[in-house]
C-alpha cells in the first residue's frame, strides 16, 4: 500500500509540475515554458505512400506497427501487422512475406497493448546469411478475468525472440526455419516485450556489429503490484538487453 500511495502522489506531483502549477493553483517554478515557440515556416506535406490490407472485419481493419527497410541500399521496405502478416512493401503495393500467424500457432493479438507479432530486425549482413528476428507475445496460462473496467487478460504471458533463416533471402515470401533465442516471462499481457534492433552505426569487425537489442517494458507491473520486480536488477522487466545472437 505504501508503494502505491507513493507512486501515486509521485505521479500527481510530476503532472503539476509538467503543468507548471502546484495542487493550489500557483506557479512555484515560473512558467513551465518561459516564452512563446516562435513559429519556424516548416510546413510537412503527407502523401499516402502504400495501404495494408485488412486483418479483420472489425476496427481497427489492421494494426499495422512499423515499418523496417534493410540497409543495404536494395530499398526494401516490410511492414508488420500485430495479428501476425509480415509484408513487404514495392512500389506502395504490399505482398505477403510471411504468414507469422501459420507459422506461430500460439501467438497472441487479441488482448492486451503491444501483443502480437511486435518488431522486425533484419540482420546487417541478411543478404548472405538470410538472418532476421522478431518479437511476439504468447498467452502461456488462461487469461483470468482482474476485475477491472479495462478487462485485459491477467493470465501469465511470454515475450519471445525468435530467429528466422530464409533460404533466399532475395525471395519475395519467406520459406525457411525457426529457431527460438529468448523467451521472457510477463505478468500481463500489457507492456511487453515489443522493438528490437541492430545498431544501426555499427560496420563489419567491429564489437556490436550483429548484436541484437531488446525492448522490454514493465509487463503490466504497474497495474499489478508488481514494482519490486522493476527495482530487481535481475528481472529483465523495464529493461534493454543486449544479445549476440550467434552467440551462446
Amino acid at each position: 500500500m505504501f508503494e502505491r500511495i507513493s507512486l501515486f502522489l509521485a505521479s500527481f506531483l510530476f503532472c503539476s509540475l509538467c503543468k507548471g502549477q502546484d495542487a493550489s493553483g500557483a506557479f512555484p517554478f515560473g512558467e513551465a515554458i518561459a516564452d512563446p515557440i516562435a513559429q519556424s515556416g516548416l510546413t510537412v506535406e503527407l502523401k499516402q505512400f502504400a495501404e495494408m490490407p485488412a486483418t479483420s472485419d472489425a476496427a481497427p481493419r489492421a494494426r499495422i506497427n512499423a515499418m523496417t527497410a534493410l540497409r543495404d541500399g536494395s530499398g526494401r521496405l516490410f511492414v508488420n501487422d500485430l495479428r501476425g502478416k509480415l509484408y513487404e512493401v514495392s512500389s506502395g503495393e504490399p505482398k505477403l512475406y510471411m504468414d507469422y500467424a501459420a507459422l506461430v500457432p500460439d501467438l497472441h493479438h487479441k488482448t492486451g497493448l503491444g501483443s502480437g507479432l511486435g518488431s522486425v530486425a533484419f540482420h546487417p549482413n541478411f543478404n548472405s546469411n538470410g538472418k532476421f528476428y522478431t518479437t511476439h507475445v504468447e498467452v502461456t496460462d488462461p487469461p483470468r478475468d482482474s476485475g477491472q473496467s479495462r478487462g485485459f487478460g491477467r493470465g501469465w504471458s511470454a515475450g519471445v525472440v525468435s530467429e528466422w533463416t530464409t533460404s533466399d533471402p532475395e525471395a519475395d515470401h519467406f520459406e525457411g526455419k525457426r529457431r527460438e533465442l529468448l523467451r521472457v516471462a510477463l505478468p500481463t499481457d500489457v507492456h511487453g516485450m515489443q522493438e528490437i534492433s541492430f545498431n544501426p552505426n555499427t560496420k563489419l569487425g567491429e564489437a556490436d556489429y550483429g548484436i541484437l537489442y531488446v525492448c522490454l517494458g514493465e509487463g503490466g507491473s504497474m497495474q499489478t503490484g508488481r514494482l519490486g520486480e522493476l527495482r530487481n536488477l535481475r528481472s529483465p522487466l523495464g529493461c534493454i538487453l543486449r544479445i549476440d545472437p550467434a552467440g551462446t
